[in-house]
């Protein structure tokens, strides 16, 4: 192997090394740069039901910048329905992760109340898990009292996870044989530095042959004559 050949490999595989380090790095699910890798919206139908009075309404708060980013005057306002069930549809990344809680508001902006319990957690299916077209229905109630939503968030976060895990253990595999590879590679371009190194120094302390002036001129004669077939 040359060189060349060695140098190019360490390059390659150094820079694998990277990229794979990289990926690694946005596996989480809990990432930002995760929920939205693939590309792919899904349209959520929020719906809930909660009476309210003249001049409120109810909106929806998440950690997703499409939901508010947290921030009760982004707050995605549901439209109310017969029979108060307040619904709204929003496009957020599928296979992704978030969080929300639902708030009623005045229109002045005052916050009236809060949906009871905890934030409520919703992990949507991957992308190629979706059919074209369809759309994913979140019901809850304002007691915040888990609902049919919450149990498939729970086994989709499971699965992911373990997928995740999975996905990370074989890429810290490949990261330890392109390591593997760019030292081999490394070491064998150290070798090769060395060999040629020797080579040159035995090159250097070699004694050069002596050329006698006469040799030079008796081999010219002896050659010239030969080619004109007779002694001077």
């Amino acid at each position: 192997m040359g060189r060349a050949q060695r140098r190019a490999i360490a390059t390659s595989a150094a820079r694998d090394a990277r990229v794979e380090e990289t990926t690694l790095a946005a596996a989480s699910p809990a990432s930002a740069g995760y929920v939205a890798v693939n590309g792919v919206n899904l349209a959520v139908d929020f719906e809930i039901h909660y009476e309210t009075a003249f001049g409120e309404r109810v909106c929806v708060l998440g950690n997703h910048e499409i939901m508010g980013a947290w921030d009760v005057s982004r707050a995605t306002a549901l439209e109310w329905t017969e029979g108060h069930a307040w619904k709204t549809s929003v496009e957020l990344p599928a296979g992704g992760v978030f969080f929300y809680k639902y708030v009623v508001v005045r229109d002045d902006g005052e916050i009236v109340r809060w949906q009871d319990g905890s934030n409520s957690m919703l992990v949507l299916p991957e992308s190629w898990n979706v059919p074209s077209g369809s759309r994913y229905l979140v019901e809850d109630t304002f007691s915040g009292t888990p609902s049919e939503t919450t149990g498939i968030s729970e086994n989709l976060l499971a699965g992911k996870l373990m997928a995740v895990e999975g996905e990370k253990t074989e890429l810290i595999e490949q990261l330890q044989v392109q390591k593997n590879m760019t030292q081999t590679a490394l070491e064998e371009l150290l070798k090769a530095r060395e060999e040629l190194a020797a080579a040159q120094t035995k090159l250097l302390s070699s004694p050069t042959p002596a050329v006698e002036a006469a040799d030079i001129i008796d081999g010219g004669v002896s050659e010239e004559n030969e080619f004109n077939g007779f002694t001077r």
